[in-house]
């Protein structure tokens, strides 16, 4: 069985490793019926103070990583 946060993380980082090797990525699941189910997505600054990814970006990466889960959901749970 697949782990949902490797599954998720593991694209969450594909991206961001693309966009600069510094990145941090921090990803969590909170409450969502009895079972970690909902992603939240942050993109820590590089050391320079940078923003590494526009906000529109990480909508969209938070949005893609979101559609992932769902499928997750619906097929293992």
């Amino acid at each position: 069985m697949i782990d949902p946060i490797n599954f998720i993380g593991e694209k969450i980082r594909k991206d961001a490793d693309a966009v600069d090797m510094e990145t941090s990525v921090i990803f969590s699941f909170c409450r969502k019926y009895d079972i970690q189910s909902y992603i939240s997505l942050g993109i820590v600054s590089d050391k320079l103070g940078k923003e590494i990814l526009p906000v529109d970006r990480r909508i969209k990466i938070l949005k893609d990583c979101a559609k992932d889960l769902k499928e997750w959901l619906e097929q293992n749970i």
